[in-house]
């Protein structure tokens, strides 16, 4: 099976059954998206590398351990400091909608610098780097680090793949299409929803569907992208769900360079969170 190695920030989640303002518990468990997709591979199969920073202290053990107990290889971790980032969710129901608050803005991944890793052992026998936009937006050095991955991996013939993984919170869409045009030319698969794509280059989401193979193909060129399609909903058969789709269009598609993914629409971009 393939070597995948993924770049990203993993956190504490704390979750509430009611409003956050009203809860007095929280449920615990620890995400973050690049992680979730590894700890899919690793179920697949594959050989999974993750890339991160944690504090050096129990939190950092906990989350380790967490990532440890899907298989996946936290050799290249960097430890050291003490914050840990940590979001508060509250799923909604009913009337009430979901909401999502960060805390994350200090913490040690958001450090990190381009002399964090050492790229040789990093990529020793990876056959795909993926990552998503998160990383671009957390911090100027965590963004610069995501470019001299992409670029390293691109320099050993690792195959990347890129997620837009769309967050308000952290960005505005302008600031995040921007960087998005600077990424998807040096990537060989791209993972988004048509939101993301109305969103980043000013298309209508209902229209886009309507479109015939040649405008698809025109819109992709505008990213720099191979006129090639996928939608998750139409190619993966009864799979659905985020993070579990994402990791299968992963393994069926390594081998398929210059490839946009369409991913469901609900799983990447809310304008509001």
């Amino acid at each position: 099976m393939s070597r995948v190695v993924s770049f990203g920030e993993i956190m504490l989640r704390l979750s509430a059954k009611t409003e956050i303002a009203r809860c007095r518990s929280f449920d615990v468990c620890y995400g973050g998206t690049e992680a979730n997709v590894l700890a899919c591979l690793s179920g697949l199969g594959h050989e999974t590398c993750y890339l991160t920073a944690l504090p050096d202290n129990e939190l950092g053990d906990a989350v380790k351990a967490h990532l440890c107990s899907f298989g996946i290889d936290c050799s290249q971790i960097v430890t050291g400091g003490s914050i840990l980032g940590t979001y508060f969710v509250s799923d909604g129901g009913g009337s009430r909608g979901a909401n999502v608050i960060y805390n994350r803005a200090h913490s040690e991944f958001t450090k990190l610098d381009e002399d964090a890793f050492d790229y040789d052992a990093v990529f020793a026998g990876a056959e795909l780097f993926h990552i998503s936009g998160i990383s671009f937006a957390l911090s100027e050095s965590s963004r610069s680090l995501a470019f001299r991955l992409v670029r390293e991996a691109r320099a050993r013939g690792v195959a990347v793949s890129f997620d837009f993984n769309y967050r308000a919170k952290l960005w505005s869409i302008e600031e995040a299409g921007r960087v998005f045009r600077e990424v998807v030319p040096l990537v060989d698969i791209v993972l988004a929803s048509p939101l993301d794509l109305s969103a980043f280059l000013h298309t209508d989401e209902e229209a886009f569907f309507s479109q015939t193979p040649k405008e698809l193909g025109r819109m992709a060129r505008e990213f720099s992208l191979a006129p090639d399609f996928y939608y998750g909903g139409q190619t993966m058969g009864t799979l659905s769900g985020g993070e579990k789709v994402k990791a299968q269009m992963l393994r069926l598609l390594m081998a398929q360079p210059d490839i946009l993914l369409l991913d469901e629409p609900s799983n990447d971009i809310d304008i509001e969170t």
